[in-house]
Order: structure tokens, then sequence, then C-alpha cells
């Protein structure tokens, strides 16, 4: 799941007390858009410094 992180609430836990690992929450403090896996992503959401990316995908049509 791609996660980005609420960056006025990121600060307030400890990169010790989710479970993720170091790199992939440092680049979350930085603001970059991480891919967690479904338990990591969740417990972050549950604890609210962080929300779902909105990525969209531009897909192109194919011209009959």
């Amino acid at each position: 799941m791609k996660i980005k992180a609420k960056l006025n609430k990121i600060y307030r836990i400890s990169s010790n007390s989710v479970d993720c690992s170091t790199s992939e929450f440092n680049k979350l403090k930085d603001g970059e858009t991480v891919e967690l896996a479904e338990k990591s992503a969740k417990q972050l959401l549950n604890m609210g410094v962080v929300e779902v990316s909105k990525t969209s995908k531009n897909k192109t049509k194919k011209e009959s």
C-alpha cells in the first residue's frame, strides 16, 4: 500500500514504535511516498500520522 505522511503529525511518533524499517520511516518524514506492507500501513493509518497516497495512473487511449 502506498502511503504519504502528514508532515505536521509524523514527528509525534518514534521510529521504534512502528512496524517498518528506519529508512522507510525517514523517507516518510522527508515527505516522500513509500510502499509498505498492508500490516505496517494499517498501523500508521490507525495512528493518524499518514494517509493513503492518491496517485493517478495516466492511461493512454488507443485511437481506432
